[in-house]
């Protein structure tokens, strides 16, 4: 087992060619296939990780989809990789963190409370006493809504990847690779201690339960 410090990154859909250009800066990366949608593809993956590393430092969760075609499609997409992907992973790799491990889930500002219009749900979401099973249950009710053609009426808005990560310029977003990586990196290295923060573009700390964003985007 390593005694070296793990880090993994998941959403690495050019993982390949991200190996090579690290490579040619000195570093020695690996990468494995994995299908966060999947749980066999996930408990595969950890168990190499614990055979061949013992253990993880730290844990990005990078992996993120908009989704495409109808509302019901989008929601389905959006919700099984950006949510269910994201707990899959969490709980797995739970077993593993080391000592003073960093979990960072990749969000964005579409997912700050205050994009859900209906004030009933953004009171379930803000609930201290909130639960895995009853955030789960909320995502499942989402889609539903959206697959039957109800979230007009359930007021969970007109984007399903804000609900995911609870239309960025055509999938592209508004920042560089290297600018959007800034405060994902900052937050993994976590030498401010910050525990369940959400973290801004500039890295500074942004009130989740709060009514307004910073900055649009």
């Amino acid at each position: 087992m390593s005694s070296e410090k793990v880090a993994i990154v998941t959403g690495a859909n050019k993982g390949e060619t991200a190996i090579e250009s690290l490579q040619e800066l000195g570093y020695n990366p690996a990468y494995h296939q994995l299908d966060v949608e999947d749980q066999a593809s996930v408990d595969e993956f950890q168990k190499y990780i614990a055979k061949n590393y013992g253990g993880v430092d730290v844990l990005v969760n990078n992996a993120g989809v908009k989704g495409k075609g109808s509302f019901g499609m989008q929601a389905t997409a959006s919700v099984g990789v950006n949510y269910f992907g994201t707990l899959r992973m969490s709980e797995a790799f739970l077993p593993l963190l080391r000592h003073n491990a960093n979990v960072v889930n990749v969000s964005s500002s579409l997912g700050h409370l205050a994009k859900i219009p209906s004030e009933e749900l953004r009171k379930k979401f803000a609930d201290p006493d909130l639960t895995i099973s009853r955030l789960s249950d909320l995502m499942n009710e989402f889609v539903r809504a959206a697959t039957e053609d109800h979230n007009p009426e359930k007021n969970w808005g007109t984007l399903p990847y804000t609900v995911s990560k609870v239309d960025l310029n055509d999938y592209r977003g508004i920042l560089t690779v290297e600018e959007g990586a800034v405060a994902p990196l900052y937050a993994a290295l976590n030498q401010d201690g910050w525990k369940g923060q959400f973290v801004w573009r500039d890295c500074t700390l942004v009130d989740w339960f709060g009514p307004e964003l910073p900055a649009p985007y």
